[in-house]
């Protein structure tokens, strides 16, 4: 089985649908992964990168970008590393007025029963 580790791109393809080309060739590698035909695995820094260009790049807001992104990572035969922590990380993310990495940080803290350690007061207050 052929493994691909996927970037960000093909995460905007899938969610934005704007390059009609690129977006069904996307849809045939996750039909083919849902077949156990090929393997795709998403680390979480494309999470990051995805999140930042949707906002950044293509004005959506913190609610459409979870929307989008939770719907991608449920896909169970798609490998997301780290699919709980960032799971948990969007759900604060849409809650607290935190950036993703901040979300990221304190989810993976409590994943080690730990703490982040910050300078940051906001994030701070969440420990």
């Amino acid at each position: 089985m052929k493994t691909f580790v996927v970037d960000t791109n093909i995460l905007l393809r899938f969610l934005l649908n704007d390059i009609p080309k690129q977006t069904e060739e996307v849809k045939k590698q996750i039909k083919f992964a849902k077949m156990g035909k090929v393997k795709l695995i998403i680390h979480s820094v494309v999470i990051f990168e995805t999140i930042y260009a949707l906002n950044k790049v293509y004005g959506f807001s913190r609610e459409q970008i979870v929307e989008g992104l939770k719907k991608f990572i449920a896909f169970e035969y798609i490998e997301v590393l780290e699919r709980e922590v960032i799971q948990e990380s969007l759900d604060l993310f849409l809650t607290k007025n935190l950036s993703f990495v901040d979300c990221f940080l304190n989810k993976l803290g409590n994943k080690f029963n730990g703490e982040v350690l910050t300078f940051d007061r906001d994030l701070d207050k969440l420990n």
